[in-house]
């Protein structure tokens, strides 16, 4: 049985309603969005391997749920994200190895419109960084203290023209040695010998405002997905993901399904074979 444990910490002040936004391809739902890649079209490197439009008053949005799963077998992973295009009219998805010609896989995003309060605080901006090693930090002065980290897309990529790997890792969580900084981790088979390339797109918004609660695995668990519903709170529409982390206990191995849903409070990241034994911890944010 999965024991969950939940960490709150909160200055509270009055709730402001959010606009909450879904996107589909093509169109505006009310509860969740997705978007597919054929196979056999799209770049090795560099462009997008699938796109959603989306709405330009998302502009100040963060990300609700993100989820990339491949429509065939596991493989390895050489690139994966989602990023907000700079203009907001669009996501981007990225999952690949190192023969994108032949992948298919689908993606679907959620992007929660930040509250008046909220998003005129907001501070929002983008790092491209390199890594050498299995996973890096970012340093943002006051992150944990008096600003928090709220995630609006991401990408990992590794260096080399033919290089993919098993993942043992995938993070991106507002932790380490100290509390102003972000871990950014995509470690794998290859990583060590390649290093690896990462964008963030982020929000940072005034401690005071929100409500942070993390939810995490007291031990490492076989499980195919994480389930954490009856750990939530606050309303579905304003709940902002913070991070989240992923380490698979034991081998490396390929990819099927990376997802994570503050809303409904599910989570994955697993090969074909599913019973991933799982390191897991998932940080999100609500408004007070």
């Amino acid at each position: 049985m999965t024991r969950l444990k939940t960490h709150t910490r909160s200055t509270l002040i009055p709730v402001v309603p959010a606009l909450f936004l879904t996107l589909l391809w093509g169109c505006t739902t009310v509860c969740h969005s997705a978007g597919t890649r054929t196979t056999g079209v799209g770049p090795i490197v560099g462009e997008p391997m699938g796109t959603i439009p989306i709405a330009p008053a998302t502009s100040k949005s963060v990300l609700s749920r993100f989820a990339i799963e491949t429509t065939g077998s596991d493989h390895e992973v050489r690139s994966i994200g989602i990023l907000k295009r700079a203009d907001s009219t669009g996501v981007d998805g990225y999952f690949s190895d190192d023969s994108a010609d032949d992948d298919s896989f689908i993606f679907s995003v959620r992007y929660c419109q930040l509250p008046d309060d909220l998003a005129a605080a907001a501070t929002f901006g983008e790092i491209v960084g390199d890594c050498v090693r299995t996973g890096c930090y970012e340093d943002f002065p006051g992150l944990g203290t008096t600003t928090s980290f709220l995630l609006v897309g991401f990408r990992m990529w590794l260096h080399g023209a033919d290089s993919d790997q098993d993942l043992q890792s995938l993070v991106v969580m507002p932790t380490g040695p100290t509390l102003n900084q972000v871990l950014i981790a995509f470690n794998g088979s290859e990583t060590l010998n390649n290093g690896f390339v990462y964008r963030l797109q982020y929000a940072l918004v005034p401690s005071a405002l929100l409500r942070e609660i993390i939810v995490e695995d007291e031990e490492p668990t076989s499980i195919e997905g994480v389930h954490f519903s009856d750990s939530l709170t606050g309303s579905g529409d304003q709940r902002y993901l913070g991070g989240f982390s992923f380490a698979r206990v034991g081998s490396d191995a390929h990819l099927k399904s990376v997802s994570v849903d503050v809303g409904s409070g599910t989570a994955t990241f697993h090969d074909d074979d599913g019973g991933e034994i799982l390191r897991w911890r998932i940080k999100y944010y609500v408004p007070r």
